[in-house]
């Protein structure tokens, strides 16, 4: 028994379980979206980072060929080594010996010297008798023969006499008196490429447009079939050699002479792969878990506001109809709490204000903020007068009518205390108005324009100064244009029948109300904590006033001296009315203080015949 009432005592309602539904669905698309973001950004870094490598390696390969290269040019075009070069074809060797040997000491890269006559006979080299073979020397000659016909400064080509063995060849034709004398041929030694290679972390190939291999790091990217080749067979960027995978680029040096191709170890680590996965999904869970807590905590809570603020309302609407909302949760809920309440209170200052033009609708009596019978009266009242459903309930069409006609009775009653009377404004057509008079009838005319432009939003407001000027002809020419006349900007019989027309409409569905407010308009200096004067005592009578409405705003005594109570009445008026926090009363706050001043304080004025808001007994 005790199981089965467990059960019941601690049942998830409806709205609970929409709820945790609803924050799980979120959770977890949240989390997924979390782990597909935290792949693709692993995925992005990891290309990024084999991006930057790639460039580097080939970077540090280009700069290393590119600084043999041109030391050797600058060895072979050398002029006093050019000059040498010539005299050795005919005198002693033991110069030409020592200059090699001394440039080679310093050299990146080692080389042997071949030096020819015009008739292609070797006159020096430094290759030793078994190196210098028949076959160097055949290749020697033909490829002096092509440094000659394509009159190159120095041409390049690739010497292999076996497999796996790659010598680059760089040759200057010599001239004297712009006849050729013969040739100069260095051969660059491949195991110091080799050695230039290895101090990379990555594999690096040199080789011509054609395929002939210059340099290789690692041999096992060649063909055991031609070693001394390499031309990929497709444009792929990862391939695989050995069963391992790499990342292959290229980059073309010396104008298109030679192409650096680099090799980066790049394994597609599927278990690495794999493991990272699962960290992230486990992760992923554990977060899961953790917010899961967390979201029933959160939601148990948010229901428990929710079932409290269900049951103050339902107190109002079955049990006591002057009860108000009073919610302690500490959250959201007990903010809406305070709105309803302050909503309420809303309502029955408008319609206390908007009876005062239409006394069928009864008064409310004090606005506590409670939605009593009285209260409910007075709205069936209002939904009755303008053609709404009578329910007493304020909907949403209700609300806003009740808004707009309180807003529109506002606008007439300040238009009211321009100074004007009924006996003072003309209403018949007496002559042309135009820009530039003045006097009554021009004051009578912006009377109507300004109670027209209340409730026509295309009709530019005016102020009643008794002149015709920019204002006026504007405000006249948007009636004009509202109402289908010719855009003149004087106002003609056609414009003034408009006009008065208009006007008739507003005056019948709303009774005009000719009383005067008196509240003091804003004096023009802020007031702050520690000022003295006779608008602080009138602001301290307001505040004391609203304070009957509204007791969240202290009551303060009317002395004229803005002090710390002052500042703490000010503050709450501030908070409860969204304004900033600050306790000094500027324009803003001045007006909106003495406009619900107004509001309240006329609105509760009973007209003659209406009802007044409590019982008579």
């Amino acid at each position: 028994m005790d199981h089965i009432h467990h059960d019941r005592t601690y049942k998830k309602s409806r709205f609970q379980q929409e709820l945790e539904q609803s924050v799980s669905r979120k959770l977890i698309s949240s989390l997924l979206l979390g782990c597909l973001l935290f792949c693709i950004a692993i995925a992005v870094v990891n290309a990024l980072n084999q991006n930057a490598r790639r460039e580097d390696h080939l970077e540090s390969v280009a700069s290393t060929f590119h600084e043999v290269y041109n030391n050797t040019s600058a060895f072979l075009l050398d002029a006093g080594h050019t000059e040498l070069f010539l005299s050795e074809l005919r005198k002693d060797q033991d110069n030409l010996r020592y200059l090699i040997s001394q440039y080679n000491v310093s050299a990146l890269v080692e080389i042997q010297l071949i030096l020819t006559d015009s008739k292609g006979n070797v006159r020096f080299t430094t290759f030793s008798e078994g190196e210098m073979n028949l076959h160097r020397q055949e290749f020697n000659c033909i490829a002096v023969d092509n440094a000659c016909h394509l009159m190159r400064t120095v041409y390049t080509t690739v010497y292999h006499f076996r497999a796996n063995s790659s010598e680059y060849v760089m040759i200057h034709p010599l001239y004297r008196d712009g006849e050729y004398q013969g040739a100069a041929a260095v051969y660059l030694n491949e195991n110091d490429w080799t050695k230039l290679f290895s101090q990379y972390q990555y594999d690096a190939i040199l080789t011509k447009p054609n395929g002939d291999v210059i340099a290789c790091s690692n041999s096992s990217f060649l063909s055991q079939k031609n070693a001394n080749k390499y031309l990929p067979a497709d444009a792929a960027q990862y391939v695989r050699v050995n069963g391992n995978r790499y990342l292959r680029s290229s980059r073309s040096l010396e104008n298109g002479t030679v192409l650096a191709y680099s090799f980066i170890y790049s394994p597609t680590n599927y278990s690495y792969l794999f493991v990272g996965l699962l960290l992230i999904v486990l992760l992923g869970l554990s977060w899961a878990a953790m917010f899961a807590r967390i979201m029933h905590a959160m939601t148990e809570q948010m229901v428990k506001s929710v079932d409290t603020l269900v049951r103050e309302i339902r107190i109002i609407r079955k049990e006591d109809p002057d009860h108000i909302i009073e919610i302690d949760t500490g959250d959201e809920i007990e903010e809406i709490a305070r709105q309803v309440n302050k909503m309420v209170r809303t309502i029955q200052v408008q319609l206390n204000r908007i009876s005062r033009n239409y006394p069928a609708i009864p008064k409310i009596g004090e606005a506590a903020g409670d939605f009593d019978y009285i209260t409910q009266d007075a709205v069936i009242a209002f939904q009755e007068i303008f053609g709404l459903p009578a329910t007493g309930i304020v909907n949403e069409a209700t609300w806003y009518q009740i808004s707009y006609i309180f807003t529109s009775v506002k606008n007439l009653a300040e238009l009211n205390s321009e100074g004007l009377t009924q006996q003072d404004i003309e209403h018949t057509h007496t002559e042309d108005l135009h820009f530039g008079m003045q006097g009554k009838n021009i004051r009578a005319l912006q009377y109507h324009l300004a109670v027209v432009g209340a409730y026509y939003a295309a009709i530019q407001p005016v102020e009643i100064t008794g002149y015709f000027g920019e204002q006026t002809e504007t405000s006249v020419k948007s009636l004009q244009q509202a109402f289908g006349l010719p855009v003149t900007g004087v106002v003609d019989f056609s414009t003034w029948n408009a006009l008065y027309d208009a006007y008739t409409g507003i005056v019948e569905s709303i009774p005009l109300d000719t009383s005067v407010n008196d509240v003091v308009l804003y004096p023009g200096v802020v007031l702050r904590e520690g000022t003295t004067s006779e608008y602080v005592r009138l602001m301290q009578q307001y505040l004391t006033y609203i304070h009957g409405t509204y007791p969240e705003i202290p009551t303060v005594n009317a002395t004229g001296y803005f002090g710390p109570m002052t500042k703490a009445s000010v503050m709450a008026f501030q908070e409860l009315f969204g304004y900033p926090k600050t306790g000094v009363v500027g324009t803003a706050v001045w007006n909106a203080i003495t406009s619900l001043y107004s509001d309240l304080k006329y609105g509760y004025d009973k007209q003659p015949y209406q009802a007044p808001g409590y019982t008579i007994t």
